[in-house]
């Protein structure tokens, strides 16, 4: 869309001025965000710095790449705008961010066309040496994949997995297309395939697809893999709450107790996976994180349903962690005084 210089003079008149740079500097950063086109190019006349970032370290350009506002990414990069601006480090965008990484994570084909065109460097790398061509993959994003390898990206380390092709599968797994996966599966994909440790197996758990999970494993999956953290599939769909899928993954033989799946359940208290896993043989006396147990979780969390079947499957009201806690003390720290033993009553 073309924006007049008559355009930019009405947004000038009718668009309040900020008071100082950094408030003009804001503006701008919100208006990228809204992919508001016409204000970045009245903030942008009026002296906002077309590379600013926002309190998290995050830049302007990033911002409307993620969002995939392709117009305002073309006019911040007209306006001389740093295509490959890095994100601070942050909590968030876990380390050294551009750009073209962000919008190949989010699927936004359009702004990486522009970004590549713009002579965004196709192999940065990240703090996890992960570059836009591996965040588009593990994403599921297989024409970026494509877009990205024409323009020449390299795949880092010695991974031999070709990686359109895994995009695909993954796409599949997010959106739990099962007949994809099998015929997929059928012409030779593997199954077990990873990519910065994802495997499509785990996508489909985290989604809380039971059809495409067992879809995986009837094509050979390797169910109690960890490649990623230390996480298995069990581990993701009881993390995120897929009761579901925790069932069909135990039915399937994945290990219960293999590295916390309980403690996954327990922390966000999803109180019917916390109870399929108890009925698959979770150990309600494991301990983690200096001593933690899956009752002193929920109780600091405040999840009352998770208490009440932790206790009614006999975990240790009274155990303690290695400082000496226990989880009425656990429920008191987090406001929570009489969460254990109100549940232990309504459990008689």
């Amino acid at each position: 869309m073309q924006i007049t210089p008559v355009a930019i003079l009405v947004v000038l008149l009718f668009t309040p001025l900020p008071a100082s740079a950094g408030d003009i500097n804001q503006e701008l950063i919100e208006a990228a965000k809204r992919g508001d086109t016409a204000v970045v190019q009245a903030l942008l006349a009026t002296g906002a710095d077309v590379d600013a970032k926002d309190k998290d370290g995050v830049p302007v350009l990033m911002h409307a790449a993620g969002e995939g506002h392709v117009h305002t990414v073309q006019t911040l990069l007209a306006a001389g705008a740093n295509v490959n601006a890095l994100a601070t480090p942050n909590e968030i965008y876990d380390g050294l961010w551009t750009p073209l990484m962000y919008a190949a994570y989010r699927g936004h084909e359009s702004v990486v066309k522009v970004l590549l065109k713009a002579g965004a460097n196709v192999d940065h790398k990240d703090k996890f040496n992960r570059s836009a061509l591996t965040r588009a993959a593990v994403r599921g994003h297989p024409s970026i994949v494509g877009l990205l390898q024409a323009a020449g990206a390299e795949v880092h380390g010695s991974s031999t997995v070709p990686l359109r092709t895994y995009a695909q599968l993954v796409q599949a797994a997010t959106d739990g297309d099962s007949v994809v996966i099998e015929t997929m599966l059928a012409e030779g994909a593997n199954p077990d395939w990873a990519v910065d440790g994802w495997t499509a197996l785990m996508v489909a758990a985290v989604e809380g697809h039971s059809t495409a999970l067992q879809t995986f494993l009837n094509g050979g999956a390797d169910i109690d893999a960890q490649k990623f953290a230390g996480l298995t599939a069990l581990m993701w769909a009881a993390g995120r709450g897929h009761t579901q899928a925790v069932q069909l993954l135990l039915e399937e033989g994945a290990e219960v107790n293999l590295n916390g799946a309980l403690f996954q359940a327990a922390g966000p208290g999803h109180a019917e996976v916390i109870k399929a896993l108890l009925d698959g043989g979770a150990d309600t006396t494991a301990q983690m994180w200096g001593g933690l147990t899956p009752l002193m979780a929920v109780s600091m969390g405040g999840h009352t349903a998770a208490v009440r079947v932790l206790l009614e499957a006999d975990a240790e009201i009274d155990a303690m962690d290695n400082a000496g806690m226990t989880s009425l003390m656990y429920a008191a720290r987090g406001g929570h005084a009489d969460r254990p033993n109100r549940a232990r009553s309504a459990a008689r």
